[in-house]
Formats: C-alpha cells, sequence, structure tokens
C-alpha cells in the first residue's frame, strides 16, 4: 500500500546542518542529479531537544526518497511504496484521519526469536526522487555493498559469529544456513545469538557446518538470490534454515523446488503467484 503523508516528531535540521549531510554515502561530495544521485530536501533530528520539546512535521512523500538512520548505525531506504516494510502499522494508519505518526522506536514483534527487539532512531532524511532510476539503483548498490563488506556469497560462520571464506566442501551431516533480511547481513541480523546458550548449542551441534549467504536486498530478487545460493551450496546439501523477514522468502523458494522424499517438487501455485 501506498503511503501519502508522515507526520515527524523531531527537530528539523538548519541548513548549516543540512548542508553537512549533503554528500553522497561514498564521501565522495555533495548530492546532486548531474551523476544521477539523490538530492537531499530535509534532515529531521528524532529525538527531543535540551528542553524535551518535540516539533510536528508533516511530510509529503510523493516523489521523495526516505533513509532511516538508528542508533546502530543502521540504515534503510524506501518510499511511499516500500514504507510499510519496516513500518507495517503505516498501512492501517493510512486509512485514520490521524495518519501515521513516526515513531522513535522501531519495534520488531516478532518475540519468538528472542533477539533484540527494539531500536531507536535517530535521523530521517529526505530525498527528491531524481528524475531516472539510476540514482536510487546506484544509492542501493553502495548501501549494499556497506552491508556486504566484502562477503558477497556464501559463507561459514565460526564460533565467535565471524565470517570465514566458505571452500564448498560438501558434508556427511546437515548444514544451518542463515538468512538475512531487507538492507541487512547476517551479523547486523542475528549477533544477539553471540554469546547466549543457544549459539553455544548451535555450534556444538553443527560445527563448522554453519553457513551465511550475504547477498543483495535491494537489487535483487529474492528468486534471483535463491538461484545464485544452488550454485554456491554443495551438491545434496541436507540443510536447515534460520531466517529473518525477507530471507525467508528465499528459504521458501528453496524448500518449495527441493523435491520431496516421493520425488514430488511443490513449486508454485496460480494462487501463490
Amino acid at each position: 500500500m501506498k503511503i501519502d503523508t508522515i507526520t515527524v516528531r523531531g527537530q528539523r535540521a538548519d541548513k548549516n546542518f543540512l548542508k553537512s549531510q549533503s554528500i553522497n554515502r561514498d564521501g565522495s561530495g555533495p548530492a546532486g542529479n548531474a551523476d544521477g544521485s539523490l538530492t537531499l530536501l530535509e534532515v529531521y533530528q528524532l529525538q527531543p531537544n535540551a528542553r524535551g520539546e518535540q516539533e510536528l512535521h508533516q511530510v509529503a512523500l510523493e516523489g521523495k526518497v526516505l533513509e532511516f538512520i538508528y542508533e546502530d548505525g543502521s540504515s534503510w531506504l524506501c518510499d511511499a511504496s516500500t514504507l510499510h516494510e519496516l513500518y507495517p502499522e503505516a498501512e492501517q494508519a493510512q486509512r485514520s484521519s490521524e495518519g501515521f505518526v513516526l515513531p522513535h522506536v522501531l519495534r520488531d514483534t516478532s518475540t519468538d526469536r528472542g533477539l533484540v527487539s527494539e531500536i531507536a532512531a535517530k535521523l530521517l532524511k529526505v530525498f527528491a526522487s531524481p528524475a531516472i532510476d539510476t540514482g536510487i539503483k546506484a544509492l542501493a548498490e553502495k548501501l549494499e555493498a556497506q552491508h556486504l563488506g566484502g562477503h558477497e556469497g556464501l559463507n561459514r560462520l565460526d564460533a565467535s559469529f565471524t565470517l570465514q571464506p566458505y571452500d564448498g566442501e560438501a558434508a556427511d551431516k546437515p548444514f544451518l544456513l542463515f538468512l538475512h533480511g531487507t538492507n541487512s547481513d547476517t551479523v547486523g541480523a542475528f549477533s544477539a545469538l553471540k554469546g547466549t546458550d543457544t549459539w553455544r548449542f548451535i555450534c556444538s551441534q553443527y560445527g563448522k557446518n554453519i553457513l551465511a549467504f550475504e547477498h543483495r536486498t535491494l537489487t535483487r530478487s529474492p528468486l534471483q538470490n535463491a538461484l545464485d545460493l544452488i550454485k554456491l551450496l554443495p551438491k545434496n546439501a541436507v540443510l536447515h534454515i534460520i531466517s529473518h523477514s525477507r530471507g525467508g522468502l528465499i528459504g521458501d523458494i528453496l524448500d518449495r523446488y527441493t523435491p520431496a522424499e516421493d520425488g514430488v517438487i511443490t513449486g508454485f501455485s496460480t494462487d501463490n503467484i
């Protein structure tokens, strides 16, 4: 569902702060349209000021691209049609007279995972959409590269929760595979497991058979991710999967196109599509 307007609680940055933020994500210089990059329009500081005051600002989303930056340094890029992926409650609020008021804290309601469930929002950057799609694609590719950190592909995850090269060696025991979500990576999505009894149990059960698929989520579809992953897995590998958010779509594709014991492949029905 496309969200038309959001209400932001916080302080609109002054011109000096805006100027300091008007650089490309790679630090190469002022943002502009000459190279297809996004043009920064406004920056909102999403925490109360020293006096605890909060201003309310209406932000129209038509023709805008939003970048949310959180206290842990993570970020999320979206527009009016994809905001609900980050804030599902925006869809319901859009139908009410009050509209959607941006919360200060991003909450994960998936309590069954037992992971960190809250993160404070720090900044909201509002960009003008470029006249051509190359600007968004270039920024998306830079965001992906920052998360992947040179580890794109299939990696082995060691006991210290560090990504190590995976040589494609087969094993006679199942692999545990981690699949992260949108605009994320394995460490960002699952590192809260590190040092826990759950992680120690996982290491004791799977040993060196713990894999992490670092993949692009903004410029690749889940289907393309699944195809790329299949090429990297050893033949006839048995997988146990832990996924987060969009990573579950990749896991679902793998499951539906893996033959059952009777050789039947489920695939997708017309209703699914």
